[in-house]
């Protein structure tokens, strides 16, 4: 209760004071927002990949590879030996079934690099592939 300098009356506050919880509830999210954009970027390899004007998104139950510019394989963010990636393969394939094999390979890998990946694909049993390339940028006309 609270009294009144004026009046010896007593006066019972009946109102609920939002702002701090509102302020907290704006910081939370922006925290997850934050956090959320954080997660979801690709951050371990910078490669410069091609460009094509039809760039789709990932696929459902895909493994990725990535093959950099010094031509180091990744698998999913993990460096692996060329020799060791068909069974790596047929592993993630038996366990997670695995139907896709997506191929991330920087624009100055040679060709050989790809037949090779596709090539321990076909060694591990999987029949599907998609290369990854990034947006094109838009012509502007002069």
């Amino acid at each position: 209760m609270i009294r009144t300098k004026r009046t010896d009356k007593v006066r019972i506050i009946k109102d609920i004071n939002i702002t701090p919880f509102t302020d907290v509830c704006l910081v939370l999210l922006i925290i997850f927002m934050v956090t959320a954009s954080a997660l979801t970027k690709e951050k371990s390899l910078e490669l410069d990949l091609p460009e094509s004007s039809t760039a789709d998104v990932l696929l459902d139950s895909s493994v990725t590879v990535r093959i950099a510019q010094d031509q180091q394989l990744y698998v999913n963010d993990n460096p692996i030996a060329y020799t060791e990636l068909p069974s790596r393969l047929k592993a993630m394939r038996d366990k997670y079934g695995t139907k896709w094999l997506v191929i991330k390979a920087d624009g100055h890998v040679p060709y050989q690099r790809f037949i090779s990946v596709i090539d321990a694909g076909r060694k591990a049993g999987i029949a599907q592939y998609g290369l990854a390339t990034q947006e094109a940028e838009p012509e502007t006309g002069r």
